[in-house]
């Protein structure tokens, strides 16, 4: 019963699920607290938020197993609607997608259980559920988040952990791999502009000879490898569906995303950038009557 309106919920005799919570939170307060599904919502005519706060009157039986046989229990309560969960069950079968809801796949706080338990003279504490986790390593710290509360999960947890703990080896290995790539990247870059700009140093002196100025050397530079890093940059997004059709067809690893195309283009404009300050710095320190009298005439 809400607001004093009587709603009837048929038992589906499944599972309790929840997908996720659209609304609200868990039932984790002190206090009597419920999620309630969203189909119920349908029922009463009223929306997610206008939901919560509510005080819902409760009233149903459970079975009480604690005799070896079911007894049916008639159980009341007063909850306070702390969320609305989404609780539709989906499953494919013979490649069709199949759903239904869970109409009456209520969750309560541990004080509400307690008091329907007490009402329905129920002493075992046994009971079994199951914990979807996302991924592997959820799954682990679940498992010892129960542990430590003293519940023991069934499971090949020392396989999935053997495999949590490769993969984070393998990004560690991945991430130093990365690393070293791009300290190479910046000492081949260096290098490169280095002995570039010092056998165009007779150039650069000419030019100051001619009448340019420091920031005309710097504008020159600049121009040069901006148009330089936009190339690169292009013939980078060009090459890319090529090298993962490689990978592709002889690894089968797709390497193609946008994160990869975004992060390779800053790279490469990146190394652009430090190019052009490597260059424009020896062009400017250059001097133009010390560099004109060495070398060949």
């Amino acid at each position: 019963m809400v607001d004093g309106h009587e709603y009837s919920i048929d038992t589906s005799n499944s599972v309790p699920v929840v997908n996720e919570l659209i609304a609200g939170k868990m039932p984790m307060g002190d206090g009597n607290e419920i999620v309630i599904p969203k189909s119920f919502l349908e029922k009463a005519g009223i929306s997610a938020k206008e939901a919560l706060g509510k005080i819902i009157d409760f009233k149903g039986t459970v079975y009480n197993w604690d005799s070896g046989e079911p007894v049916v229990m008639p159980v009341a309560i007063n909850a306070k609607i702390v969320g609305v969960a989404d609780n539709t069950v989906k499953y494919e079968m013979d490649g069709q997608m199949f759903e239904y809801s869970v109409d009456d796949a209520f969750f309560f706080s541990k004080p509400a259980i307690d008091e329907m338990r007490t009402q329905a003279q129920i002493t075992s504490g046994e009971g079994n559920f199951t914990i979807r986790a996302k991924t592997p390593d959820d799954m682990i710290s679940i498992k010892d988040e129960l542990n430590a509360g003293g519940i023991v999960p069934l499971g090949q947890f020392e396989l999935v952990e053997d495999m949590v703990r490769l993969n984070d080896q393998t990004t560690q290995q991945s991430g130093s791999a990365v690393i070293v790539i791009g300290i190479l990247a910046v000492v081949v870059v260096l290098a490169v502009s280095i002995m570039t700009a010092l056998t165009r140093k007779r150039e650069y002196a000419i030019f100051k000879v001619s009448g340019y100025a420091n920031q005309h050397l710097l504008l020159t530079a600049v121009s040069e490898f901006v148009i330089l890093s936009i190339g690169s940059a292009v013939l980078f997004m060009g090459v890319s569906p090529l090298t993962n059709f490689a990978t592709t067809v002889f690894w089968d690893v797709n390497i193609l995303n946008g994160k990869l195309l975004v992060t390779g283009s800053l790279l490469v404009l990146g190394m652009g950038i430090l190019a052009c300050v490597v260059t424009a710095a020896i062009g400017i320190t250059t001097k133009a009557s010390a560099t004109l009298k060495t070398g060949e005439r």
